[in-house]
């Protein structure tokens, strides 16, 4: 299928997502709004079972277990939390500060940004952001959409600006952040938990939805469009940085291994958007080979 016909697809698609997506099931800011397995939120130090509609109150800890998955209205932005997952509401709740876990942050306006912090790291989202965290591992920063604001701590600590696609992993003895590399949004939307439309309950909506849509949609456009080469920004890497681009909220094993099936997957030939379009295409299937028919590669 030619690119500008798969963009076609993918555009009506949203359209029809976008259509069928309900409301929230609780609107009042702080409010959960849905919760999946074993969900709890700590309050003065007390740790409580979470129901759909209870109110959580700034500086609240939330924490889902091995089962467990929420979606809580912060207030700036909804927040998604996936199993094994520590947080902690901020008091003005424009913010939460992560222990440990994977979050999806989708602010509900892109002009006010909600901001994430570790003991290390500060992350402001203009959009929406998918973050996973190892406390004394690593951290994963990765724009869906809109911008997003990465920095270190420390006295004269590094930022970068991340655009839709990017992400950085930050290990703790470094002291700058690397270059992004650039992920495929359709690959993460496709099998990221957190970015589903089904997750814990069929349907359920959150603010950057139609937005994510359009991101990805600008990307493939951009990747079926390319020469190749993605920039020449220097803080910008093409889609063929393997291991950082195929292991996007994996271990580093897992990374190698995705890593070395895309390099056995390109035998040799350049790195172009193209071949890696081709090579994402068959990956999310399970088989890292070329489409059949198509010339590129």
């Amino acid at each position: 299928m030619k690119h500008s016909s798969r963009l076609n697809l993918l555009l009506s698609s949203l359209v029809v997502l976008a259509a069928a997506a309900p409301a929230a099931l609780h609107a009042e800011p702080g409010s959960v709004e849905a919760i999946r397995g074993d969900s709890m939120y700590v309050r003065d130090g007390m740790m409580r079972r979470m129901a759909v509609a209870a109110t959580l109150q700034g500086g609240d800890g939330v924490h889902t277990g091995k089962t467990g998955q929420t979606q809580v209205d912060a207030g700036g932005a909804t927040v998604r939390a996936g199993s094994n997952t520590d947080l902690a509401l901020k008091k003005n709740r424009q913010g939460l500060t992560l222990k440990e876990g994977i979050v999806l942050v989708s602010n509900k306006s892109q002009s006010s940004g909600f901001e994430l912090e570790t003991d290390r790291h500060r992350a402001t989202s203009y959009g929406t952001m998918q973050v996973s965290y190892l406390k004394d591992k690593y951290l994963k920063v990765l724009c869906v959409e809109g911008k997003v604001k990465v920095s270190l701590k420390a006295l004269m600590g590094d930022s970068v600006t991340l655009k839709p696609g990017q992400m950085v992993t930050i290990t703790p003895t470094e002291e700058r952040i690397q270059d992004p590399a650039t992920v495929n949004l359709n690959r993460v939307a496709a099998t990221s938990a957190l970015m589903g439309p089904s997750f814990v309950v069929p349907k359920l909506n959150f603010p950057g939805g139609n937005r994510v849509g359009a991101a990805i949609a600008a990307q493939e456009q951009a990747v079926a469009s390319a020469t190749g080469r993605v920039g020449d920004n220097t803080r910008e890497k093409t889609l063929s940085d393997t291991d950082k681009t195929l292991g996007i909220l994996t271990g580093p094993a897992q990374e190698h291994r995705l890593g070395s099936q895309f390099n056995a997957a390109l035998n040799g030939k350049p790195a172009t958007p193209e071949r890696m379009y081709d090579i994402f295409y068959w990956g999310s299937k399970g088989l890292y080979r070329p489409r059949p028919g198509n010339s590129n590669f």
